[in-house]
């Protein structure tokens, strides 16, 4: 009988816990995020199974043709994406709205992998990325150290094929 009665309510609190998992994933997130159209997603693994099979690029290209000419929603894993996929909207996105798309979501694996995310990749738009935009942009992207490195680059290249050549044996 008291097996009967812990059974019972194992079962009974299952239930409630599917339905609270249910209703906690049908509301909606906080403020206004209207998504551009976008494919059926799977919960867990979101839309990863529709870009696989193939080569990514015509997969995209596919999924864009169906869901929407300039922009179109994907969720890879538990993360939202938005794709661009054509021009013209790539070029409204970069020259008349940069200041909203300026940042990157802060993910626990880039913090922890880069410091708190004070690299410039991954550092929020602001004064410290302005400032670490200005050292690095002279320091390592201007002509000069490209051109100085281009002596190195053939040789570092056949280093790593020959890595790779034995590790892959």
């Amino acid at each position: 009988m008291l097996i009967l009665l812990i059974l019972t309510s194992i079962l009974i609190m299952l239930i409630l816990k599917i339905i609270l998992i249910r209703r906690l994933a049908r509301s909606k997130p906080e403020g206004n995020t209207r998504l551009p159209p976008g494919p059926h997603n799977l919960p867990i693994i979101g839309n990863i199974r529709q870009l696989s099979g193939g080569m990514l690029r015509g997969l995209l290209c596919d999924l864009a043709c169906k869901h929407g000419p300039d922009l179109m929603h994907l969720k890879l894993g538990q993360i939202d994406h938005v794709i661009v996929s054509s021009a013209e909207a790539a070029g409204e996105i970069m020259k008349t709205r940069d200041l909203n798309f300026s940042s990157r979501p802060s993910l626990l694996v880039t913090t922890i992998a880069f410091c708190n995310n004070t690299d410039v990749v991954f550092a929020p738009y602001g004064g410290y990325w302005r400032q670490l935009r200005k050292i690095c942009v002279p320091e390592l992207l201007s002509t000069l150290p490209v051109k100085a490195s281009s002596v190195l680059r053939p040789e570092e290249v056949l280093n790593l094929a020959r890595d790779i050549s034995t590790f892959c044996l």
